[in-house]
């Protein structure tokens, strides 16, 4: 009876430490599909913003015939053009939709350091002012 019990002491250890890894490696695979089912998501987000910004240029060459192609586009909420000062800091502009363009200090992580209200202009070009090429101009 002694090896019996021994024998059955042994097997309920190794059935009860296999039951562990079985749960460790259920626990893992969920976490895995987690992340699938995220990256998935991120990569169909990713698609959909490729896919709006070519309607977009479609759109333009459709109307206009013409895609600058030196243009940036940027589509969604609080994005913006990062742009670096020569003392290395970075700045974020970007145009929100009540036509203001907000300026964030990135290197500082100062958000809404300044904001300009942007205005419609008749564009005849009788009425466009000169600037020269290096001419200093100030943010208020």
């Amino acid at each position: 009876m002694s090896v019996l019990s021994e024998l059955g002491k042994f097997i309920g250890e190794k059935h009860r430490y296999l039951l562990g890894l079985i749960t460790s490696n259920e626990t893992a695979i969920t976490d895995l599909q987690s992340e699938i089912t995220d990256i998935k998501g991120e990569s169909v987000s990713d698609l959909q913003s490729q896919i709006d910004n070519l309607q977009t240029q479609i759109n333009i060459l459709q109307t206009t015939g013409s895609v600058h192609t030196n243009d940036i586009s940027i589509y969604g909420a609080e994005k913006g053009v990062i742009l670096q000062s020569e003392d290395y800091t970075q700045y974020r502009l970007r145009i929100t939709s009540d036509k203001k363009l907000i300026i964030d200090d990135v290197t500082n992580g100062a958000n809404h350091i300044n904001e300009i209200q942007l205005t419609e202009v008749d564009n005849d070009i009788d009425e466009i002012g000169e600037m020269t090429i290096g001419e200093d101009f100030e943010i208020e």
